[in-house]
């Protein structure tokens, strides 16, 4: 497009794609300027669809009227203002206090039999009593699942190149062992949860499709089994990354969804590797951080999509026959924020989120299929090796898992993974800032996260720190240092504040501030941690992230 000339209708879509979402964001000057740009590029494609209605009344073959109609299709979805996020249903006023009635008169002694009027309401069956989890409350005391995993498929995680995997216990919603892990912060599968009530078992895909008719949907597209989300807004240093590894973002309806993944599975694209040796496919050490993957090269798709208004009404009533009060009583007691979004999840069988973690609290109910999590403990930050804060793979593991490469990740041998296999109508408890792994079980797995933000804030700082501070920590020491330096030079001097040696640095002989920017870092930990504990606390925090950067003596990336 040369300068001066409008942009395409293409390219108006894509930029009302990206402006409009910026609009809350803004102040009122600002705001008001772009709601301006935005109603121009409107105006010019309604223009542009008057334009393909004249067209297409005048095409006279279907190529030219299907082509003509792809394109008038596209401009007037752009153009259709976008749903609003389904919010849950207000709480209940209080009754109001009524007088109290006069006693009445003692009734009449009858011989006949007395027959309770008929209650109608569906009430779940009493949740069992547990006081205490299988294990008790440490999670490395929880019970070791069986390494042989005979139950699963081939192509799942073990854990052979780390510590024996352990157990997530199952406890009743409600009971004091629930309670108390919920309490702590501590991953449990919550079992006998009204959260969902009804929708266990019936959200399939097959009635999503009748309830979501027409409503855009964001679909992911991956080459291989393994979901590695890339954004490109966060790449602020520039990092070079695979376009092989990119997940495509995609728009369509939950229909044409449906539609690819009939295609993909009648060609044979959308099955799973079958037949994968679990040794094989977890005992090479020289694999990438993009994932071994005996599938990969086959198109897969993932529909991860928010609910929004427009869907049916019978869909909505589900909605609102949720246990809104056991989540209002839930975000009380915790000191949760209000619910932030829904995220719903269709995918197949095989599909995998690599290992990352979440800066909120997180409720995941499984509604249809089986989905497997792995999860790990803030504590094993150092063993998953995040990559970097300002790197497009944000809070996401380097590591994986079915073939790690111990030569760059050694650490992961100390990695302790949990286990958690969801069944439709149990919510798993996913704390902030714990790891996850997550896997398909089944064909066509929906699933259904509610997301908090986590207001709670304690009266004082308790020391020793907990493990999800320590991460948080850990990411306010690299915001600190980019907002000091710039993303792109961030990167260069993290791993130069884990320097243990005097020897003169070519790196840093040429960045002088960094020995400023150690010493103000190093102050600020001893204010949470003992100043003998800041060097092998800050190593943890570069070594193995930084890849651009070699040590001096091993060679090795710092």
């Amino acid at each position: 497009m040369a300068s001066g000339d409008p942009p395409t209708a293409p390219e108006a879509i894509a930029a009302l794609a990206e402006l409009r979402p910026l609009v809350r964001a803004l102040c009122p000057v600002a705001r008001n300027a772009l709601n301006e740009a935005i109603t121009g590029i409107e105006l010019q494609l309604k223009a542009d669809a008057d334009e393909l209605r004249q067209l297409l009344s005048l095409s006279e073959t279907e190529e030219m009227r299907h082509a003509l109609g792809e394109q008038l299709s596209a401009i007037e979805v752009a153009l259709s203002p976008p749903p609003a996020a389904l919010t849950p249903p207000p709480p209940a006023p209080a009754p109001a206090s009524k007088p109290a009635p006069k006693p009445s008169p003692a009734p009449k002694p009858s011989t006949a039999a007395t027959v309770p009027p008929l209650d109608t309401r569906k009430r779940p069956p009493p949740a069992p009593a547990l006081d205490t989890p299988p294990g008790g409350f440490d999670p490395h005391a929880w019970p070791e699942v069986p390494s042989a995993a005979e139950h699963l498929p081939p192509d799942c995680f073990r854990s052979v190149h780390c510590a024996p995997m352990r157990s997530v216990p199952r406890c009743p919603f409600g009971s004091k062992a629930a309670r108390a892990l919920l309490e702590q912060r501590k991953p449990v599968i919550l079992t006998h949860h009204t959260l969902v009530g009804g929708a266990a078992s019936k959200w399939t895909l097959d009635y999503l499709c009748q309830q979501m008719h027409g409503l855009p949907c964001t679909v992911y597209s991956s080459s291989s089994r393994h979901f590695r989300y890339w954004d490109d807004e966060k790449n602020q240093a520039g990092y070079p990354f695979a376009a092989d590894d990119h997940t495509a973002k995609l728009s369509m309806d939950i229909d044409e969804f449906r539609r690819r993944l009939a295609g993909l599975a009648s060609t044979g694209s959308a099955a799973p590797a079958e037949g994968v040796d679990s040794k094989d496919s977890a005992a090479g050490d020289g694999g990438d951080a993009a994932g071994g993957d005996a599938s990969s090269g086959s198109q897969r798709l993932y529909l991860q999509t928010a609910l929004v208004d427009g869907v049916g009404a019978e869909m909505m009533a589900d909605f609102r026959a949720f246990d809104w009060e056991g989540v209002l009583a839930t975000q009380q007691r915790l000191g949760w924020g209000s619910l932030s979004s829904n995220l719903l999840l269709v995918g197949q069988k095989g599909n995998t989120t690599p290992c990352h973690y979440d800066e909120q609290q997180n409720l995941f109910a499984q509604l249809h299929g089986a989905k497997r999590v792995i999860l790990f403990s803030p504590a094993d930050f150092g063993c998953l090796y995040p990559f970097p804060m300002h790197h497009p793979c944000d809070r996401q593991s380097q590591v994986d898992l079915y073939a790690p490469d111990l030569s760059r990740f050694p650490r992961f041998r100390a990695a302790r993974p949990l286990e958690a296999i969801l069944q439709p109508g149990e919510v798993l408890y996913l704390p902030q800032y714990w790891w996850h792994h997550i896997e398909n079980l089944d064909e066509a797995c929906v699933s259904l996260n509610f997301w908090f933000k986590d207001c709670a804030k304690p009266e004082k700082v308790v020391l020793p720190l907990s493990a999800s501070q320590h991460l948080a920590m850990r990411r306010n020491i690299e915001k600190l240092v980019a907002q000091k330096l710039g993303a792109t030079k961030a990167q260069l001097v993290l791993p130069l504040l884990a320097s243990h040696t005097d020897a003169e640095q070519p790196a840093e002989s040429a960045m002088p501030e960094v020995g400023a920017l150690r010493e103000e870092v190093t102050r600020l930990l001893t204010h949470v941690m003992p100043a003998a504990d800041v060097p092998a606390w800050l190593c943890e925090l570069v070594e193995g992230r930084f890849p651009r950067l070699a040590h001096q003596e091993t060679g090795q990336p710092i």
